[in-house]
């Protein structure tokens, strides 16, 4: 677990606590988490890092990373095996679910009383922490931000209030699972691959579209969306005013920023 970092805002009090939860599997989840907690640090949030991994007891965290390492140099075609198997199946992740039930209270108690969102790199999370959320034993707001280019059932949960997806990361059909909210956002990049490459930016003026504005859907900055979350939709989390402006914003994550400050607003 990273220690809690406060963002630098000349002194003046955090804005609240944000726990960013992920796993040291591969490096797509750790990388994202990483950048979303810079991103929310510069916004002047207390930011905590969990490993989710880390929660479980060390011999089982040990296997877990020597299979999957084993399986994607070994067996890589079982992998996608076992993403197709949980597609056609809910079984699968049911099972994943009562797995994971016995490490829910120590997931509960590494959440800080002050955290003000909890938000998931990724999926295997999202299975730990919905029920929590649904049960009322988490009161605020669990975001996750999809590192895959698929929603994927392994990611879906029940309790977890709102997807955070780039384009054109599939998503599931309407009625394939209920209270599933899919905002689509820009992808956490780092800043030292931020910057278009000159490259990339003459090849565009030859096309005659070095002015297009980018496509609506992926303008919005997902730390933005998160960090307004946390502290504009309440302590009880995202209500269904909330909900109602996320499903309203077309996907632009700076129209859900004012959506939901709107929605919050209107109910105080």
């Amino acid at each position: 677990m990273d220690a809690a970092t406060p963002g630098n805002r000349g002194g003046m009090e955090h804005p609240g606590r944000i726990v960013v939860v992920s796993a040291d599997v591969g490096v797509g989840h750790d990388t994202a988490a990483a950048e979303l907690a810079r991103r929310l640090r510069d916004r002047g949030f207390v930011v905590d890092r969990h490993n989710l991994l880390d929660l479980l007891p060390r011999p089982v965290h040990w296997a877990f990373r020597e299979a999957y390492r084993g399986i994607l140099r070994w067996l890589p075609w079982s992998y996608d095996a076992l993403f197709g198997l949980a597609s056609r199946s809910q079984l699968s992740v049911s099972v994943l679910r009562t797995l994971l039930r016995p490490v829910r209270r120590r997931m509960r108690r590494a959440i800080p009383p002050d955290t003000r969102a909890v938000v998931t790199t990724y999926p295997f999370a999202n299975q730990l922490l919905g029920p929590l959320r649904r049960q009322g034993r988490l009161t605020v707001p669990v975001i996750t931000y999809v590192t895959d280019v698929v929603v994927h059932p392994t990611w879906l949960c029940p309790g977890v209030d709102v997807y955070c997806a780039i384009r054109p990361a599939e998503v599931p059909p309407a009625g394939a699972a209920d209270g599933v909210d899919v905002t689509f956002v820009q992808p956490l990049v780092s800043r030292a691959f931020a910057d278009e490459a000159p490259a990339a930016a003459a090849g565009r003026a030859e096309r005659g579209d070095a002015g297009r504005r980018p496509d609506r859907a992926e303008s919005g900055d997902p730390a933005r969306l998160i960090a307004e979350a946390a502290s504009h939709a309440g302590s009880a989390g995202i209500d269904e005013r909330c909900r109602r402006a996320l499903g309203d914003s077309v996907g632009d994550a700076v129209a859900v920023v004012a959506a939901l400050l709107q929605a919050s607003a209107g109910g105080r």
